[in-house]
């Protein structure tokens, strides 16, 4: 599940923590929540944000930014909701953990939370 294609840039970020080099993804769109749909927003901000943590393991933060608000995603909160998080890119396993719960609306909502308790500024 792709993100909107109106995405004006992206850029890592690299920051130094405790020796490890860590990176942090910012998200820019020209596009508003409005336009592209809040439900569509939700549901692609929690399905990459996944991908790219299950994909890039020294990647910790992602901040998603539109012009009306902005959302960020933590690892460690993305990570919480999956019991299986290690194994999460085994077919079978990114099958039934990811992509079957983003048809449900419930799980998505309860799992957007997240983002809504680190948003950086806006109200959807």
């Amino acid at each position: 599940m792709p993100m909107p294609r109106r995405m004006d840039s992206q850029a890592r970020n690299l920051m130094m923590i405790r020796g490890f080099i860590t990176i942090k993804l910012e998200m820019n769109y020209k596009d508003t929540i409005r336009n592209i749909g809040e439900e569509k927003v939700k549901r692609s901000l929690l399905y990459n944000s996944t991908a790219a943590f299950a994909l890039i393991e020294n990647l910790k933060e992602i901040d998603y930014n539109f012009s009306e608000a902005s959302y960020q995603a933590k690892r460690t909160d993305i990570e919480a909701l999956y019991s299986n998080f290690l194994y999460i890119l085994q077919t079978d396993q990114w099958k039934t953990s990811v992509q079957a719960k983003m048809n449900n609306t419930q799980y998505v909502d309860e799992a957007f939370k997240k983002y809504s308790s680190h948003k950086l500024g806006g109200v959807v």
